[in-house]
């Protein structure tokens, strides 16, 4: 008892050994210069790096404001602020932290929810842990990555039978604003079989985090779950990094093997505020106002998802919000080309009261060819046939100008209409398995073999 009770003393100790390691004893310093916007540009100070954290002094008892490195010109450095930038003098010092952001990583985390710089906002303590993890990682070597082989059961009908997703997999959601983005991304962390999620809401409302905790994630997502969120007033360096250490977080995790849920609302948000950054070093648009190095850094945080050696894997699920419900949006077309799959939501069926509102022809799952049975991909591909059929017609017969008999395929995908239908559409409160998704996809197709045959 004596023994257990020592060596706990000792491991609360080694917590604060570890927090005086990480603190800086010796300061250099700088000073303000100009302040453009939200951006601080200061001399000094010297020797610091692209990505070190800097504490800029305020006016009177505000304390320091904390800022990143994001460029330089000489001597003079670009600084993005990590807060309210209200209370900055001229010639305020600024003082170098010696250090990179880091985020605690462990178990402790789960069930947490952190801003954008992996503080807590939930009023639950600090988190202490042995070990840390920046933003900025490497990408995986693509030859240590193993193929994807297992299926990811996410609990939504819809995707699990027709747009089959594997482990490690990269996926889009693609979709306008109020289609059920959320409600979708919500099932999938209550309802999936993923050992973890790690949620990034990056410039999302602040209403909407809390509603999506509360309601769409709810206490049983919540409990094997970290949620980072950087609300739509947050500093854009906030936002940024909201995506990047959520990634470091659901890497740590897959290093320990572990199978994680990566979720990201959105990346579209993530590519406007470096969108911003970029604007504040002077980087030349080219196209829609955003850079070169916007595009490289989205593709860098994607593929920084996947499988690993370890045995571990990171499942991503990405939303980008299309403008006009269009996907010749430049962040849309650029991160097709990034991702294994797409699963668009389609806002003429959220205004049918279709829920998910996925447009089964338009997505696609990459790795569903190889990962599931050849009986699943048969039905699934005859169903999202007897969908576009039936679409390419859909005004003859709400018209009544179809003539029935005139075409055996129109007049199947008419019959299996309502079934498919049923199976597509889904409550948020309803759980789908695997099986069952297997299971519906031959209830539509095995009515008789004749129907087969005129197929």
């Amino acid at each position: 008892m004596i023994e257990k009770k020592f060596h706990e003393k000792i491991d609360v100790m080694s917590k604060y050994f570890l927090i005086m390691d990480r603190t800086e004893t010796i300061r250099k310093s700088g000073k303000v210069i100009r302040v453009s916007g939200n951006v601080i540009y200061s001399e000094g100070p010297p020797d610091s790096k692209i990505g070190e954290l800097m504490d800029v002094q305020k006016s009177g008892k505000e304390g320091y404001l904390q800022c990143e490195i994001v460029g330089f010109e000489g001597h003079v450095y670009t600084l993005m602020p990590l807060g309210p930038i209200e209370g900055v003098y001229p010639e305020a010092f600024v003082f170098s932290s010696g250090r990179k952001l880091a985020i605690p990583v462990g178990k402790e985390l789960l069930g947490r929810v952190l801003n954008g710089v992996g503080r807590p906002i939930d009023k639950k303590g600090h988190i202490i842990t042995k070990e840390e993890r920046g933003p900025d990682n490497d990408v995986p070597n693509p030859l240590d990555r193993p193929i994807i082989r297992d299926i990811l059961m996410t609990g939504v009908r819809a995707i699990d039978g027709i747009l089959t997703i594997g482990r490690g997999q990269r996926v889009g959601i693609f979709s306008g604003s109020g289609v059920g983005k959320s409600s979708l991304l919500g099932m999938i962390a209550r309802y999936t079989n993923a050992d973890i999620n790690v949620i990034a809401l990056v410039g999302e409302r602040g209403r909407e985090v809390n509603e999506f905790i509360e309601i769409d994630l709810g206490k049983e997502g919540l409990q094997k779950s970290v949620v980072l969120a950087a609300t739509s007033d947050a500093p854009k360096m906030e936002q940024v990094n909201c995506a990047l250490l959520a990634t470091s977080i659901a890497e740590y995790f897959r290093d320990q093997g572990k199978h994680v849920n990566l979720m990201m609302d959105s990346l579209t948000r993530f590519a406007q505020a470096n969108r911003e950054i970029s604007a504040s070093n002077h980087e030349p648009p080219i196209t829609r106002g955003f850079s070169s190095s916007v595009f490289s850094k989205l593709a860098k945080l994607v593929e920084r998802s996947g499988t690993s050696k370890s045995g571990g894997a990171i499942t991503g699920f990405y939303t980008v919000l299309t403008e006009a419900d269009e996907m010749e949006d430049p962040i849309a077309d650029a991160v097709r080309g990034y991702i294994d799959g797409h699963i668009i939501l389609n806002r003429k069926l959220a205004e049918k009261n279709h829920y998910p509102a996925i447009d089964v022809p338009a997505s696609l799952s990459r790795v569903m060819a190889r990962i599931a049975p050849e009986n699943q991909n048969l039905r699934a591909g005859m169903i999202r046939e007897l969908i576009s059929v039936y679409n390419s017609a859909e005004e003859l017969i709400r018209l009544n100008a179809y003539v029935s008999g005139s075409d055996p395929r129109v007049d199947l995908a008419i019959r299996k209409k309502d079934k498919i239908d049923r199976y597509l559409k889904q409550k948020i409160q309803e759980r789908s398995t695997y099986s069952q998704a297997v299971q519906g996809l031959k209830e539509i197709l095995e009515d008789d073999e004749q129907e087969k045959e005129e197929f």
